[in-house]
């Protein structure tokens, strides 16, 4: 089976009925506030470049392998990755995504609210064939830190996350940045980041796809 390429937007790879795996063997999450910040700046740029200009940030190359094969108990209703590269970016567009949601939830309207719903139907959480819910990334090390901020950006009642959190500071610093957003801007501000654009490379060969990960880095 050979290896597949082809250029996408976030909206393609989040609004798949998907579940990305980080493997254990990866390194932890260890993006800071240079790289949130340059993401962030990138995406607000967009906001200010006219519409008829087809411009949009390029996030780089995420490296896939098909597990659909291999992964136990899975459902029939979702596809399986493993994040062979790409770990970083995926992770802190989902933060980036969760912080939205949750602004949308304190706008508290019935628009931000509908809106707010469809974000985590869409891009947050993949929906299995006993119409349970599952994340869209599925990280060992980080399950029950992203379950926390999911709580958190669904229920207003929640005021605040744990800071031992080991995603706090990330959700904090995009939470912070959107803050003051109108709903309209908000939305924006989704549509630019679901646009960016990203090359997948996908392929069920093992030795392939780490021959694919060695001559990218």
């Amino acid at each position: 089976m050979g290896f597949e390429s082809e250029n996408r937007t976030i909206l393609d790879i989040y609004n798949k009925a998907a579940c990305y795996i980080v493997p254990r063997y990866q390194r932890g999450y260890v993006w800071n506030e240079q790289n949130w910040s340059e993401l962030f700046t990138d995406i607000s740029f967009t906001l200010k470049v006219d519409d008829k200009m087809s411009w949009s940030h390029f996030l780089g190359t995420v490296v896939l392998s098909d597990r659909n094969n291999t992964v136990e108990n899975k459902d029939s209703a979702v596809s399986y990755y493993e994040i062979i590269d790409g770990q970083q970016r995926m992770t802190t567009v989902y933060i980036i995504i969760a912080a939205i949601k949750r602004r949308f939830v304190e706008i508290d309207t019935e628009e931000s609210i509908n809106r707010s719903e469809y974000v985590d139907s869409a891009y947050l959480t993949t929906l299995q064939s006993n119409n349970m819910r599952t994340l869209k990334i599925k990280n060992e090390e980080l399950d029950s830190d992203f379950k926390e901020i999911l709580d958190y950006c669904s229920n207003n009642d929640i005021k605040n996350i744990n800071k031992y959190n080991k995603l706090y500071k990330v959700f904090m610093y995009y939470y912070n940045e959107l803050e003051g957003m109108d709903y309209d801007t908000l939305s924006k501000f989704l549509d630019k980041l679901i646009n960016i654009n990203i090359v997948e490379i996908v392929s069920g060969e093992e030795e392939e796809i780490y021959n694919i990960f060695e001559v990218l880095n």
